[in-house]
This record gives structure tokens, sequence and C-alpha cells, in this order.
């Protein structure tokens, strides 16, 4: 939830900015937790020639009725800059746990147990957390860390 609430943030900074969106705010990108992570995640994941997924989302959660291919696309870039920020600061304490009580240098096998629609629905953040285990302990260690979602 907070990552989409970045997103919306962004957004809100470039439509006051500019007039991306046109004369007026969109009054969406004005309303608390108005993007959930889940819809960030499907426009994020969009590979679609004219995304598609990002226009939806505008269109059913943001409101914004009509989007042009620029505006999509300003949307799908803000999107990255969200998980890239939540990679560096988020996924490192996993491994600050795992240095804490002493798995850091061991071989032996690691369960992490993740909850929640960010590890779930999101495949690229997923990924991310995976590639920075490996950045943070080293592909020895990392290879013997699995992280699953837990129910």
């Amino acid at each position: 939830m907070n990552l989409g609430e970045i997103v919306v943030r962004i957004l809100l900074k470039i439509a006051e900015d500019t007039t991306l969106f046109g004369e007026a705010v969109p009054p969406k990108l004005k309303m608390p937790f108005v993007l959930r992570t889940f819809g960030m995640a499907a426009m994020h994941q969009d590979t679609s020639e004219n995304l598609d997924m990002v226009e939806e989302k505008m269109k059913e959660v943001l409101e914004i009725p009509v989007s042009t291919p620029m505006m999509r696309e300003v949307v799908s870039c803000s999107l990255p800059s969200c998980c890239g920020a939540q990679r560096a600061l988020g996924w490192s304490w996993y491994s600050s746990i795992l240095k804490k009580i002493g798995r850091h240098e061991s071989k032996q096998r690691t369960v992490v147990a993740v909850d929640g629609g960010l590890y779930e629905h999101y495949r690229l953040c997923r990924e991310s957390l995976h590639d920075s285990m490996t950045e943070m302990l080293g592909s020895e260690v990392a290879d013997n860390v699995i992280i699953e979602h837990s129910n």
C-alpha cells in the first residue's frame, strides 16, 4: 500500500507542476492510499506497446478518463523508482536479521517467510529481493537462503 502511495504523491507533484493531466489536478491524486500495491505492480509489469494496463488503472483507480501515450509513459516511468527505493531501504533489513542471528556467513539453509501482497503479487520486487540478498550476503550465502511466501 505504501509504494502505491509514493507513486500517487509523485504523480500529484507532477500534476501540480505541469499540465500533463490537464489544467486541473485529478481529484483522486489527492486521496490518500488510492493506489494499492497490486495496482502499482500491474502497471509496473505492463509490457504492452500502448501500456494498456497503465491506461486501465489510470481510468479505473485514478479516474483519469483519457490518457495520452505520453501520460502513460510518465506514469510508467514513475513506478521503477519506487521499487528501487524499496529495494535499497526495505529489503536490507532481511539481511540484517540474518547477520544478527549469525547466518550471514553460514552455508546452513535458512528459510525466510515473507507475508503480504508486495512479495506475493509483485514479481519485479520479488526478484529484487532475491537479487538484493545476493548483493548483501554474497552468492554463496544467498544460495542457501530460501524465501517463501507465507499465508
